[in-house]
């Protein structure tokens, strides 16, 4: 039991000091060095350095990972496509037109 609670502080500890995530954002238990990460973050990044935070705590065994990223709004979405579209040597930056909404993407065009 005491060993737990200790895994828990160190937990809580190493997240605070390596990850930008606070930790009261998250429900961490530990229970025979099986380590539980429940909550919700704000990106996929937050999520492994979480995840990966805590692996390289002392006495951890397992990792039952139930952290939730918080989803993108329509915004986020079409400047992450339009990002991607700029990126790409082939394509026409005028050929391709992106409607997004409600997380839904359709893309209208030529190459």
């Amino acid at each position: 039991m005491l060993a737990d609670i200790q895994l828990q502080r160190d937990l809580v500890s190493k997240l605070k000091s390596v990850t930008g995530v606070p930790p009261r954002q998250l429900a961490i238990t530990a229970k025979n060095g099986i380590v539980t990460l429940a909550g919700r973050v704000e990106s996929h990044r937050e999520k492994w350095s979480v995840v990966h935070a805590a692996e390289r705590v002392a006495g951890v065994k397992a990792i039952v990972s139930d952290i939730h990223v918080a989803p993108c709004s329509d915004e986020e979405i079409a400047r992450g496509i339009l990002h991607a579209l700029n990126h790409d040597l082939l394509l026409s930056k005028q050929a391709v037109k992106v409607h997004v909404r409600h997380g839904w993407v359709n893309p209208e065009g030529n190459r």
